[in-house]
């Protein structure tokens, strides 16, 4: 196994930087940070923290059930429409 040179490990540490911020990482970093504090601290504060992440998990999964509605309604409001146009 070949040892890594500086400028090998100069790029695999720039390669590591430009990957930890784009756009599909970057908003996990919120997620990761709370999770490692959560693991430090003790039992008695996990307790309520377990009911907001759950709070958090309940609130995100009826607003994207709210947006896949809405956009099931449009989309069956535009197919109703473009059909009702032809048929003109």
């Amino acid at each position: 196994m070949s040892s890594l040179s500086g400028v090998g490990l100069l790029t695999s540490f720039g390669a590591g930087v430009i990957s930890f911020v784009t756009p599909c990482v970057l908003p996990l970093v919120p997620g990761y940070v709370s999770y490692v504090a959560g693991d430090a601290l003790t039992g008695e504060a996990v307790k309520p923290l377990a009911a907001l992440r759950l709070m958090m998990l309940w609130g995100a999964g009826l607003l994207w059930l709210l947006l896949i509605v809405v956009l099931v309604l449009a989309a069956a409001a535009l197919i109703k429409y473009l059909r009702s146009d032809k048929t003109r």
